[in-house]
């Protein structure tokens, strides 16, 4: 069976899944703008939740119409100036009102903005339509005199079982038969992302009646990692469960390290009784850590990270939306680094002596720079594989 990609785009508001609250909020953004305080809004939230085809099912519900500008394509001042200020101001010509809607609001970072946030901002305020921009990210510093005039609306990650629900409302339409544990796959895999599931569902769909289990090893892990910033922004800001309890799995970083992370910018975000709640939180997730360690049971670690995360994240009696800029943690992650890093030194050294038969001070002293010479040119997997060299400590070997 051939189809296009089209049959997913929502023709309305009903046909937006997992973003009932948004839509909601920014409908209410668009009908009372003569009201509002601000006369722009930002929505933000990971990829594929939603965001731009919301405003384009509400524009065509409200009978506006909508111009869109990619952020990306317009960073200077001359160009926003050309395009948004004869928008803000001319009439709609086809329909009762108008929503300008900029994509991409992170397209601005980097060393080519060249006063396009200036620009932009200095327009919102005389507006005569409402302006809606999109965002992954909100809470850059180079965004700041945007937020500052504009309302906030977050689309969160999507619940696999609204994507699940989503993927069978389309395998019915499309008369595609599916494996109940198949398309669960597919929801899970997507991780919050309705768009990667669709394009997973329409890649298998293509040409078939039916999804099988099989299939589903066509599609790639999509593990995607998020940068420890994003995640302390999840944790202190927002009070979704289930992105605060995935926030720092999405890392690249350990519970361990996650934690100095944590320790270090709390103050900056929480005060009082609040600070005094997320500590304790957190203490308490230090001390299944120390369990973990006593006793070898690492089924705790889902009490470790739970408190981390969502322990700290509840502590919290109000959503903050200031931006805080986070600074990596000092002396004690420099010294927890050298720790972790001495013990695999350590580790590496105890086998090479056994194989070796002499000390391991001796193989730390004179050995293993050797070792690190010989790894370094040739990875030598014969060698490892006979001192029992797992991956990590071969790649220290060879870094």
């Amino acid at each position: 069976m051939t189809h296009s990609l089209n049959l997913f785009i929502p023709k309305n508001t009903s046909e937006i899944y997992g973003q009932e609250f948004a839509v909601q909020k920014i409908k209410d953004f668009i009908l009372n703008f003569s009201k509002q305080k601000k006369k722009a809004a930002i929505i933000y939230g990971p990829p594929g939740t939603g965001k731009t085809c919301s405003i384009y099912a509400i524009a065509k519900e409200l009978n506006l119409e909508l111009l869109e500008i990619n952020a990306s394509d317009y960073r200077n001042s001359e160009n926003i100036d050309s395009i948004i200020k004869p928008a803000i101001s001319q009439k709609s010509l086809f329909s009762s009102s108008k929503l300008i809607f900029i994509d991409e609001i992170d397209g601005f970072f980097g060393t080519q903005d060249y006063g396009g946030i200036q620009a932009l901002a200095s327009l919102i305020e005389s507006s005569k339509f409402p302006i809606v921009m999109a965002a992954n990210d909100p809470w850059s510093s180079k965004l700041s005199s945007l937020r500052s005039k504009s309302n906030l609306i977050e689309c969160p990650s999507i619940n696999y079982l609204v994507i699940l629900k989503a993927l069978k409302n389309f395998a019915n339409k499309l008369a595609i038969k599916y494996d109940e544990d198949s398309i669960k796959a597919i929801a899970i895999n997507a991780n919050g992302d309705l768009r990667a599931a669709l394009n997973d569902f329409y890649a298998l769909s293509i040409g078939r009646t039916s999804i099988k289990p099989e299939d589903i090893k066509l599609i790639s892990s999509r593990n995607k990692k998020e940068s420890i910033f994003k995640s302390l922004s999840i944790i202190f800001k927002t009070k979704n469960t289930n992105e605060v309890l995935n926030s720092i799995f999405n890392t690249d970083i350990d519970l361990d390290e996650a934690s100095l992370w944590i320790d270090e910018n709390l103050p900056l975000e929480y005060s009082n009784d609040d600070l005094k709640k997320a500590y304790n939180a957190l203490s308490r997730a230090d001390v299944f850590k120390g369990r973990i360690i006593r006793q070898q049971y690492y089924r705790l670690m889902v009490y470790q990270g739970n408190l981390m995360t969502a322990g700290v994240s509840f502590a919290k009696s109000k959503d903050s939306k200031n931006y805080i800029p986070y600074k990596r943690t000092g002396r004690i992650l420099k010294y927890w680094i050298a720790k972790n890093k001495y013990s695999k030194r350590k580790t590496i050294s105890e086998k090479i002596s056994k194989a070796t038969h002499s000390s391991t001070k001796k193989v730390l002293k004179d050995t293993l720079p050797y070792f690190k010479v010989l790894f370094r040119k040739n990875k030598s997997l014969g060698i490892a594989a006979s001192l029992g060299l797992n991956e990590e400590e071969i790649e220290y070997l060879t870094s």
